[in-house]
C-alpha cells in the first residue's frame, strides 16, 4: 500500500516518510534556529501579524522567554548555515553491530553537520519509529537465517506406507474431456419472419400509406422460405465450426489426462516395486532438484534384495552458517555479536543432524520397499598426525522404516531423536565432533 505522511520536527523543518523513502524539509517563511552564546533558540512567528514566540532548545536556562509581538517576523534571522528554500534528503541504516547511522545531505549530496537539525531528527517520533523498525528487521532477518539451518528436521515429510499407495492406486481414474453442446438456440420460422417484417417497416414506405401493410404482407411471405434457409445454413455452420473446435480440444486434453494418467499410475506402482532401477534414479532426480539453506553431496548405493539404502553425505562445514546472534538491551536496542563456539557447535550439531532426518524421510518415500537407510555424514578436517585436509566421518546412523514412521518431526530435537536408531557419533558436551568409524 502506497502512503505519505509528514510530521513536524520544528518549525521549518519537517521529516517526512513515504513509500518510497525518507527526506527533510526546510525553509518555512516565519521559522528559523538560532544559535548563540546563551543557547539554541527555536524562532517561530505567525506571518504579516507581528506575532512572535521564541522557545530555547538547549543551554543556558530552562525557563522559557515569554512570547513578545513587538518584534516583527521580518527581523527574523536564519543563524542554522542554510537558505530557506535548501532541500535535505536522510538515511537511516544500521551498522554491523546493530547501531543506528544517521545521514543527512543537501540536494547537492553535501553532508549536513548542523547539530540543531540532527539533535531534532534524532529527537522526532518518526525518526525513533523507523529506528525500530529497522531494528526488528534486522532482529528477525538474523534469527531466521539460524533458524532454517537449525530447522531442518522439521521439514521431514510424513512416510508413506504401502497401504497409502494402494489405496491412491484403487481411486485413481482416467479423466475424459466432455464436449460442451452448442449453445446458440436453432433459428425458428417465427425468427425468419420476425426478421423480415422488421426489414419490411424500414424499407415499404409508399405514400400511399394504405398500401403499406399489404405491401409488407407480400414481402414476407415472398421472402420467409429463403431467409429461414439462410438462417438454418449459418446456424449450422457455426455448429460445425464450434463441434470441431471441441473436438480438437476432447482431443488434446484427453491425451494430456492418459498422459498424467499412466505416469501417476507408473510413479505408484513403482514406489510399491522398489526395483533398483527406478531408485537410483530417483535418487539421482531428488538430489539435483533438491534445494536445501546448505550446500551437500550424496553418494548412493542401494541393494534391492534386502531393501537397504546407503547414503555418505558430504556435510556442510561450520563456517557455512550463521556466525552472529542478536541480544535485546533493555534500552529495546539489539547488539549485534558473534555466538560463541559452543553455540555454533550446538546449531551446526542440530543442522547436519536435522539433514540426516529430511534426507532419511524423503528417500523412504521413493519405495516402500526401502527398509532401512544408513546415512554417513563426513566433513574436511585437519589430521593433526599428518597435517593435511581429508574427509572425517562424524556420525553414522541406521533409520529403520518402521520406527522412522512413528516420528513427530513438528518439535523434535535431532541431536536427541538420534538415540532412536542405533548411532555411531561421538559429541562433546560442548557439541565438538569426534571422529568416527562409519557403517
Amino acid at each position: 500500500m502506497r502512503f505519505r505522511k509528514r510530521v513536524k520536527i520544528m518549525k521549518g523543518l519537517s521529516l517526512n516518510f513515504s513509500g518510497s523513502g525518507i527526506s527533510l524539509s526546510a525553509g518555512v517563511r516565519g521559522a528559523s534556529v538560532t544559535i548563540g552564546k546563551k543557547g539554541t533558540y527555536l524562532n517561530s512567528g505567525i506571518p504579516g501579524t507581528g506575532l512572535y514566540k521564541r522557545t530555547k532548545v538547549s543551554g543556558g536556562s530552562n525557563v522559557p522567554p515569554k512570547p513578545n509581538s513587538s518584534n516583527s517576523v521580518d527581523r527574523i534571522v536564519e543563524k542554522t548555515g542554510y537558505d530557506k528554500d535548501t532541500n535535505f534528503s536522510i538515511s537511516i541504516s544500521l551498522d554491523e553491530k546493530g547501531s543506528p547511522n544517521l545521514s543527512i545531505t543537501t540536494g547537492d549530496g553535501s553532508p549536513v553537520y548542523n547539530e540543531t537539525i540532527i539533535r531534532k531528527v534524532k529527537g522526532s517520533f518518526k525518526y525513533k519509529e523507523a529506528v525500530e523498525n529497522l531494528i526488528e528487521k534486522r532482529k528477525r532477518e538474523l534469527e531466521e537465517e539460524t533458524a532454517k539451518f537449525i530447522n531442518i528436521a522439521s521439514h521431514t515429510p510424513e512416510v508413506i506406507t504401502e497401504s497409502n499407495l494402494k489405496a491412491e492406486l484403487n481411486k485413481l481414474q482416467l479423466q475424459s474431456y466432455s464436449i460442451n453442446e452448442y449453445a446458440v438456440r436453432k433459428p425458428q420460422i417465427e425468427d425468419a419472419q420476425s426478421d423480415l417484417e422488421l426489414l419490411s417497416k424500414q424499407s415499404i414506405n409508399k405514400f400511399f400509406f394504405w398500401q403499406n401493410k399489404k405491401l409488407r404482407k407480400e414481402y414476407v411471405k415472398e421472402n420467409l422460405g429463403k431467409c429461414f434457409n439462410h438462417k438454418m445454413n449459418v446456424w449450422e455452420t457455426e455448429k460445425k465450426k464450434y463441434e470441431l473446435k471441441e473436438t480438437e480440444i476432447k482431443n488434446a486434453k484427453d491425451k494430456e489426462y492418459k498422459e498424467l494418467y499412466d505416469s501417476v499410475k507408473n510413479d505408484l506402482e513403482n514406489m510399491i516395486k522398489g526395483e533398483e532401477k527406478y531408485v537410483n534414479e530417483t535418487i539421482e532426480k531428488i538430489i539435483n532438484e533438491l534445494i536445501l539453506p546448505v550446500e551437500f553431496t550424496v553418494d548412493f548405493e542401494y541393494h534391492s534384495e534386502i531393501g537397504e539404502l546407503k547414503i555418505d553425505l558430504d556435510l556442510p562445514e561450520v563456517e557455512n552458517l550463521p556466525q552472529s546472534k542478536v541480544n535485546t538491551l533493555s534500552s529495546g536496542k539489539i547488539s549485534i555479536k558473534n555466538k560463541t563456539q559452543k553455540e555454533i557447535n550446538d546449531e551446526y550439531t542440530k543442522c547436519v543432524c536435522g539433514m540426516a532426518f529430511f534426507l532419511g524421510g524423503t528417500f523412504f518415500n521413493i519405495s516402500t520397499k526401502i527398509n532401512s537407510i544408513i546415512i554417513s555424514g563426513y566433513t574436511q578436517r585437519l589430521n593433526k598426525s599428518i597435517g593435511t585436509i581429508e574427509d572425517q566421518y562424524i556420525y553414522s546412523v541406521k533409520f529403520v522404516r518402521e520406527k522412522f514412521k512413528e516420528i513427530s518431526f513438528d518439535k523434535i530435537d535431532p541431536i536427541q531423536a538420534f538415540s532412536n536408531f542405533e548411532t555411531k557419533m561421538n559429541v562433546s558436551t560442548s557439541h565438538d565432533f569426534r571422529t568416527i568409524i562409519p557403517w
